[in-house]
């Protein structure tokens, strides 16, 4: 664009200089192009805007090169449409421009909508559908991927800040969850992850912390069992697992398990796990990489399939990623959980009236699952 108006008279003048240069063994195409790319360059060092711009434009044809040698088509295609600027959003300090149901998916978008209104929501971010409509191109290309994990840690470091704890740290941990949120609310058809950033050695962090040793066990429990059914584990092999234990120790509900028989519980579920040739992750932020990747690949599971083509879902909107502090309705009976509507779905009046389940000492998942009543 810069160089184009000269190119038109750079023949005419390169022909009529001096008969010395007009000498050379080049044929005239050459000499022409010679001549004119030795001006070309003189002319853009000369002026530093246009050598920034020349290096610029270098740097962006050597990038491209870089990602068509790569990347397949269909990939690269993806990648020259994917927006950096739109894949993260936290729930407290919301981008405008991404601020909808498309982008954040149900769940993420109310979950912002509460936190405006100054209702308490825990903290946390929202990895986009833009994340998910790009996934491949991003998974195959290392400076893209990079960049992505990069804006994640930082979205991490701003919770640990604003919780005041440490994710991956034993003396005061931070452990989050990680959910799906479609456009459209699937409820219970994709992954979903308790816990995530608990090992060994962040349980014994935990009982130091609160005095609580069933608690901590419990949610490395939890924690296991939403890992497993990630893989493809069912649920009743694990509700199997949990109900041989209260016949053993005559307990009807697991609140009434002592804490080291909690422990039993969990140790049974992980060894169930590695017998199915199922990796456990230790590190935490290795797990949440593994977690949120693991919630994008079950938008095409099989139930969540089967979902969509009933109620007419398209297979194209995809689902954004929660992350979210963990709250720990499991702490002791004081504390609990629930699923709460604002009217009876039962009754054909539209009255106002909180209508639902909640259950104390336990977690959500029990309640989505259908678990307690």
């Amino acid at each position: 664009y810069c160089t184009a108006p000269y190119k038109k008279w750079l023949k005419k003048i390169v022909m009529k200089i001096s008969k010395n240069i007009m000498e050379t063994e080049l044929e005239e195409f050459e000499l022409i192009n010679a001549l004119s790319e030795k001006f070309l360059r003189e002319m853009v060092v000369q002026y530093p805007g246009l050598s920034q711009l020349d290096r610029l434009i270098g740097r962006i044809i050597k990038a491209s090169y870089n990602q068509a040698e790569k990347l397949a088509y269909k990939d690269l295609d993806l990648l020259m449409t994917y927006d950096p600027k739109k894949i993260l959003c936290d729930i407290y300090h919301p981008k405008e421009e991404i601020n909808d149901r498309i982008h954040l998916g149900n769940k993420g978008h109310n979950l912002i909508k509460l936190a405006s209104k100054g209702i308490h929501v825990p903290p946390g971010f929202i990895l986009t559908t833009e994340v998910f409509r790009c996934r491949e191109a991003i998974n195959n290309f290392e400076p893209v991927k990079e960049h992505l994990n990069k804006e994640i840690h930082s979205a991490m470091k701003r919770l640990e800040t604003s919780t005041k704890r440490t994710f991956g740290e034993a003396f005061n941990p931070l452990l989050v969850s990680v959910r799906s949120g479609g456009a459209v609310s699937m409820p219970g058809m994709m992954n979903s992850f308790l816990n995530v950033g608990i090992n060994e050695k962040i349980i014994e962090g935990l009982i130091k912390q609160t005095g609580k040793p069933w608690f901590a066990w419990d949610s490395y429990r939890r924690f296991l069992q939403c890992w497993g059914m990630s893989f493809g584990l069912d649920r009743d092999e694990f509700d199997s697992i949990i109900n041989d234990f209260k016949k053993k120790y005559k307990a009807e509900l697991k609140i009434q398990f002592t804490p080291l028989q909690m422990k039993e519980v969990a140790m049974a579920y992980r060894d169930f796990i590695l017998s199915k040739g199922i990796y456990i992750e230790e590190d935490p932020w290795k797990q949440l990489e593994i977690a949120i990747s693991q919630v994008f690949n079950s938008w095409y599971s099989n139930k969540a399939k089967a979902y969509r083509e009933i109620l007419g879902i398209s297979e194209d909107w995809g689902t954004a990623v929660v992350v979210q502090k963990m709250v720990f309705g499991n702490l002791d009976i004081n504390a609990g959980s629930g699923v709460l509507f604002t009217r009876n779905p039962k009754e054909s009046m539209d009255r106002l009236v909180l209508w639902g389940d909640y259950t104390t000492g336990a977690q959500g998942e029990d309640i989505v699952s259908g678990l307690v009543k």
